[in-house]
């Protein structure tokens, strides 16, 4: 299939179709990030500071894609829910997309949004279920933001 978009315009479609993104990342199929998106957000414990869209540095970009690539390694198409957020994912022949949200998004609708832009990105279709991955890689992922 010829992908319709690039990496980085997969993440804007992503973010058009959900204001709860905190985070995503498009990871190609050697786990390596593509496109990185931060939200908007405090940061528990940091008072009243918050973090502008895409101004991490780089030892965080690295740790937000290390937990993204071992997020995604277990299954196909994952997802775990806490009370700060969720975090779900999806794998294709050749990319990764892996969406942090807070805790107001709808899970069927993340993991449906992401399967769209995996076909979008020129992979194979998806028709897995979805497992549910443990609490500390939902965790794993929500502290690297």
């Amino acid at each position: 299939m010829t992908a319709a978009l690039t990496p980085a315009l997969a993440l804007d479609y992503l973010s058009e179709l959900s204001a709860d993104i905190r985070a995503a990342i498009v990871l190609d199929a050697g786990g390596m990030p593509l496109a990185l998106r931060r939200a908007e957000v405090a940061r528990p414990g940091a008072g009243d500071v918050a973090r502008a869209g895409g101004e991490a540095t780089r030892g965080e970009d690295a740790a937000l894609a290390a937990a993204a690539r071992e997020f995604v390694a277990a299954a196909p198409a994952v997802r775990a829910l806490t009370q700060r957020g969720g975090a779900f994912g999806a794998r294709d022949d050749r990319h990764a997309v892996v969406v942090v949200t807070g805790p107001l998004a709808l899970p069927q609708l993340a993991i449906h949004d992401i399967r769209s832009v995996l076909l979008a990105l020129g992979g194979t279709p998806l028709d897995t279920t979805v497992s549910d991955a443990s609490a500390a890689a939902a965790r794993a992922l929500l502290e690297a933001l």
